[in-house]
């Protein structure tokens, strides 16, 4: 049997750590708010989800927001959110390929609308395989994106591919 460890911490001490640590993964939503240009203090927080109610206020405070609403069933909120929302998976697969203007260096390589193409159609071969075992009946709608970069930048740009066109 494993050895029980003991924290030094009492139960309003160890609470309020649970408090911190679920304030921490509410962070998300300054991903989509001040990242994407939003200023939260222009906006209202909905709570939803069962335990919603119980951060909201806290979180609207670190973050500046003056009205916070809280539904009279917030965990059905949540529900309905799932039920009336969009199937999304995500496929994808890294692939470090250098692309050159030399045609020399590409010798015996197929060009790489041909390479991407082939690459997504993987991808969707995947999808439907999976969607076919889950027996789901409704229509497949599929985003082509890459991510570039330069060599040696360290973040990449997310652009749009077109089928057929890379």
């Amino acid at each position: 049997m494993a050895e029980e460890t003991r924290l030094s911490l009492d139960l309003e001490q160890f609470s309020a750590g649970v408090v911190r640590w679920s304030m921490r993964t509410w962070s998300g939503l300054t991903s989509v708010s001040i990242e994407r240009g939003y200023d939260p203090r222009e906006f209202a927080l909905v709570a939803f989800g069962g335990a919603g109610g119980l951060h909201a206020c806290e979180l609207a405070e670190a973050l500046a927001i003056p009205t916070v609403m809280i539904p009279a069933r917030p965990g059905a909120l949540s529900a309905f959110g799932i039920l009336v929302s969009n199937v999304v998976k995500d496929y994808s697969r890294t692939l470090l390929w250098r692309i050159a203007d030399d045609p020399t260096q590409a010798a015996g390589r197929a060009a790489p609308q041909v390479r991407l193409e082939k690459e997504f159609r993987k991808l969707e071969a995947a999808a439907q395989k999976e969607f076919r075992a889950e027996r789901w009946r409704g229509a497949l709608h599929y985003e082509r994106s890459l991510d570039l970069r330069y060599r040696g930048q360290g973040y990449e740009l997310n652009l749009p591919a077109r089928p057929g066109r890379g």
